[in-house]
């Protein structure tokens, strides 16, 4: 059955060496210094969010410089970046896998989700 192909596939994902770098990078994520900042982080984002609602009324610069020092906090420690690094690959080797089955499905939809059909009706 297609969910058992399935399930090998992703386990032969799980065994690639960029998935085994994301796992480990991935570890990090529950320090608990970095999961404050992360946690602050997301906080200030979301302080940002619900401030937008009130539009041209407010000054947002404020919320925008917090978020800037709080992302700049998170860059500056190689441990982030590492697991960001990691992060992508593992998403451009999903990428690829997912491009790989859908060209091999129909051409319309190889031009990413929407497909070349909309692609060709939306010009």
């Amino acid at each position: 059955m297609i969910y058992d192909a399935i399930d090998e596939l992703v386990k032969a994902l799980k065994q690639e060496p960029d998935y085994c770098d994301y796992v480990r990078a991935s570890a990090v994520l529950e320090r608990d210094d970095l999961a404050r900042m992360i946690k602050a982080y997301q906080q200030a984002v979301l302080e940002k969010e619900e401030m937008e609602r009130y539009g041209s009324y407010i000054d947002l610069t404020p919320y925008d410089d917090k978020i800037k020092d709080k992302r700049t906090q998170l860059y500056a420690m190689p441990e982030i970046i590492d697991y960001l690094r990691a992060l992508k690959k593992v998403n451009e080797l999903t990428d690829e896998v997912t491009e790989i089955v859908f060209s091999h499905i129909s051409s319309e939809l190889q031009l990413g989700r929407m497909g070349m059909l909309f692609a060709r009706h939306s010009r």
